[in-house]
């Protein structure tokens, strides 16, 4: 985050049709000490487990050389001189595309072998100049790197994906050459223009989506999508647990009240402190009931009201594995997991008073201490998902 603007980073992937990994693999971490980022998309030779391995070296490689302050340059150079290459078709193994977003305003983007990145700006794209570097690589081949560098403006858009995208739909009779560049800058123009403030996790999912829809829904090669939305920050506040001191429960209410973004309530004692202390109406919402997540409770000026431990402890695990709930579920978990995706500043306000029945020990493993799960989440939203957060005590 730089200023006012926040970096929002996120991405979508399909595997190809009958395979259990991606040959793709996107990685994105924040620069240590600075305002900043790197994400990186690699595309590994075919598919499956060996395609997957290689991608994982070149992104794993990339963020590291990069965390030692390499330059963008220097760090593909180590690649490709790292790269096994095929006997038969004499290229490398994998390719990959490297952003690097400083905090100042400058972006480096390296290219090899995947398509070309774009940017968008007030919607359209922006032509930049580039430049060909050409390296020498084992024995007397050499391969070109296309970099650019360029300053970034709020309310830009990075976009970068894998050939899976440009050449999906291949062979019908729509697409005989596959969807291409172009249109695919069109998709996103269009989506943008349905959707002025769409987060880069949807505009991902989004175009992703409809390179599956031009596969017929088989993917015939992996389809991933990375974009960086460089956007006024979106806050969101996390309320759990009432505070230590009854007393303070007005003023845990009107820091609520007063809180400048979307709110969440977490934990029963909670919503009733909130629902009394403001004055206002609160009701379960029995229209979405689920088996194993408790129902989500409706409150005026609130934007999810929630039970608290196990319903937090669930999100954490969704948030551990990546595997965030279903688009169409619409039940507390997936509320949250929705809000925290879509929010860029996270405050978690979190009451100390102790809630004896989750000291239980014949209680379900589950069920910690409300603060670990909130500090489990926090550290989970900052290295994974590079959200900003802040976690107070009352």
């Amino acid at each position: 985050m730089s200023g006012t603007c926040f970096m929002d980073v996120d991405h979508y992937q399909i595997h190809k049709h009958g395979q259990t990994v991606a040959g793709d693999v996107f990685l994105s971490r924040k620069l240590h000490g600075e305002d900043g980022l790197i994400a990186v998309l690699s595309d590994g030779m075919g598919s499956g487990v060996k395609a997957n391995v290689l991608a994982t070296l070149t992104a794993v490689m990339s963020a590291n050389f990069i965390a030692h302050q390499w330059e963008p340059e220097q760090v593909a150079r180590r690649i490709m001189a790292t790269l096994p290459v095929c006997s038969v078709r004499g290229i490398a193994y994998a390719t990959f595309t490297i952003a690097l977003i400083h905090g100042n305003g400058q972006a480096q983007i390296i290219e090899f072998g995947n398509p070309a990145f774009f940017l968008l700006r007030n919607d359209k794209r922006i032509n930049l100049p580039s430049q060909l570097i050409s390296i020498p690589v084992e024995g007397a081949r050499t391969e070109t790197l296309r970099a650019t560098t360029f300053t970034w403006q709020q309310d830009d858009r990075i976009a970068i994906f894998s050939d899976g995208i440009t050449q999906s739909g291949m062979g019908t009779d729509a697409h005989p050459l596959g969807w291409g560049v172009t249109p695919v800058i069109d998709f996103m123009q269009a989506a943008i223009e349905n959707d002025v403030e769409i987060s880069a996790r949807k505009l991902s999912r989004r175009l992703c989506r409809k390179a599956l829809d031009l596969d017929e829904f088989k993917a015939k090669d992996d389809i991933t999508c990375g974009v960086i939305y460089f956007r006024e920050p979106r806050k969101l506040i996390v309320v759990t647990g009432p505070p230590v001191d009854m007393e303070n429960d007005r003023r845990l209410a009107r820091r609520v009240a007063e809180f400048d973004g979307r709110k969440v309530v977490c934990g029963g004692t909670t919503v009733s402190i909130i629902a009394r202390e403001l004055n206002i109406h609160a009701y379960v919402d029995l229209d979405h009931l689920t088996d194993d997540v408790p129902p989500i409770t409706r409150l005026e000026t609130i934007d999810l009201a929630t039970e608290g431990i196990i319903t937090l402890a669930t999100t954490v695990r969704h948030l551990e594995s990546g595997h965030m709930p279903a688009a169409n579920a619409h039940h507390a978990v997936s509320e949250l997991c929705r809000l925290l995706m879509d929010s860029d500043i996270i405050k978690f306000l979190v009451g100390t008073r102790i809630n004896e029945v989750h000291q239980d020990p014949a209680m379900p493993e589950d069920l910690e201490i409300r603060r670990n799960i909130i500090k489990k989440m926090a550290a989970l939203l900052e290295k994974r998902y590079l959200k900003a957060t802040q976690i107070q005590y009352i």
